[in-house]
């Protein structure tokens, strides 16, 4: 017996080291993509147009307003385990709207189109 084993046992109880578990840093969720495991791709962006680029092997997607081209590309090919080419982003601003009198307004946007590899598709436009 070690005198390590000897002082783990005392009192007849043994004492196991105390393991802390590993926190991730803001910094790193930042790396991540996004923090707190919200996803940056929120839907699929379902138009005549985006059913025609999706031949051509480039799909779009509705994104958040705070992506960006590298946390989008992350995020395809992780979930849908393909390889991306490139990315093109393209926002839409917030309009005012008027119905019975009052006035508001349509939410601004963001959509990615994301162009992948020749042979490899994503199953959005199921025919």
């Amino acid at each position: 017996m070690t005198i390590l084993d000897k002082i783990l046992k005392k009192d007849g109880k043994e004492k196991k080291p105390e393991v802390q578990e590993q926190q991730i840093s803001e910094t790193e969720q930042k790396k991540e993509g996004r923090s707190l495991g919200e996803s940056v791709l929120k839907r699929p962006w379902v138009s005549e147009k985006a059913r025609d680029l999706s031949s051509e092997n480039t799909f779009v997607f509705m994104v958040d307003t705070k992506a960006n081209k590298h946390m989008v590309r992350d995020e395809v090919e992780r979930k849908y385990d393909v390889s991306v080419t490139s990315v093109r982003i393209v926002r839409g601003h917030k309009r005012a709207k008027r119905f019975a009198g009052r006035t508001g307004s349509k939410h601004s946007f963001k959509k990615a189109m994301v162009t992948l590899k020749p042979g490899q598709k994503i199953d959005v436009f199921p025919v």
